[in-house]
């Protein structure tokens, strides 16, 4: 597997587009009658159908690798999925842009946001919830979201909006998506990049959203490119390779300037977390590059929501 992952590193340049492993093929088929029925469960005043799971952010420096529920969390990530009458599961990543094709993506996050504000009344921690771009630059989405969180008496504070990495450096968007973002942010909500790694880590670019200063104060490193840098970090630290020369170069450019980003968003005081920490092994390594935090399977199994 590390093989094929410094392969995908050696295949495309460090400075152009994230090099990426191969996907499995979507199992949710494009049809009207799957999308009907989904919207059909979202507008259901009593939402059944759609469940959710929590995943804990917590210090990887936590001796507690068992997952109990005491263990101190920086916040959870609400999880959701729809159950379809066929018995299908579908997971919202996977239908986003179809609902977008339908305009209906606004729905689905003020379904998602009723859902997490209950989990946060269980607990009083914090949770986090993915927003598109779209929907921030969308008036009744901050309307909304201000009444949401009055009718259910919760502070802004208990709720992080977590936008993607692409999002950001979506350019035709750009300008807009930043100055919501930065307005969104001087009103008193806290901001994540989710998916860091699936976009551009261009340096320059990074540098250019650090100098709006739009508060970003979480930044997710998605488990592909955990995986990606692990991989690159034994490489480099390993007497043997079977890399060629100008190949160990890439990978040597690729790792230190992602290095670099995060290190620029740590300055800036955003707080890094990893995802997809399995092992001890994973840990280990992102401990010794500084990286605090992390999310997956090692500390937390995804928690069902009752």
């Amino acid at each position: 597997m590390e093989s094929s992952i410094l392969n995908a590193i050696c295949t495309k340049s460090f400075l152009g587009a994230e090099p990426t492993l191969p996907q499995k093929p979507c199992k949710i088929q494009e049809d009207e009658a799957t999308i009907d029925a989904i919207l059909q469960i979202l507008k259901d005043d009593t939402k059944e159908q759609i469940g959710c799971k929590l995943e804990r952010i917590l210090p990887l420096s936590s001796n507690d690798e068992s997952g109990k529920e005491e263990a101190p969390s920086l916040f959870r990530e609400v999880l959701f999925r729809i159950n379809l009458e066929w018995g299908k599961a579908i997971h919202i990543p996977s239908i986003i842009q179809l609902l977008k094709n339908r305009g209906q993506t606004l729905l689905l996050f003020k379904v998602m946001l009723e859902k997490a504000l209950i989990e946060v009344k269980k607990t009083w921690e914090p949770i986090s919830i993915n927003t598109l771009a779209d929907d921030l630059c969308d008036d009744e989405f901050l309307t909304y979201l201000e009444e949401a969180l009055t009718r259910h008496g919760i502070e802004k504070s208990k709720v992080i909006i977590e936008v993607t990495e692409y999002s950001l450096f979506d350019m035709k968007k750009m300008p807009k998506f930043i100055r919501m973002l930065k307005w969104v942010h001087d009103a008193g909500y806290r901001i994540a990049c989710d998916d860091y790694g699936w976009g551009d880590n261009n340096i320059n670019r990074w540098t250019s959203i650090l100098a709006h200063d739009i508060g970003v104060e979480f930044m997710k490193i998605d488990r592909k490119q955990v995986n990606l840098i692990v991989a690159a970090h034994k490489e480099l630290q390993s007497e043997t390779t079977n890399l060629a020369g100008e190949e160990r170069d890439i990978v040597s450019l690729w790792y230190h300037n992602t290095l670099y980003v995060i290190r620029q968003m740590q300055e800036s005081g955003s707080i890094v977390i990893a995802e997809g920490i399995e092992n001890a092994k994973i840990r280990a390594i992102m401990l010794k590059l500084w990286i605090k935090h992390g999310q997956w399977w090692l500390f937390d199994p995804p928690k069902t929501t009752q």
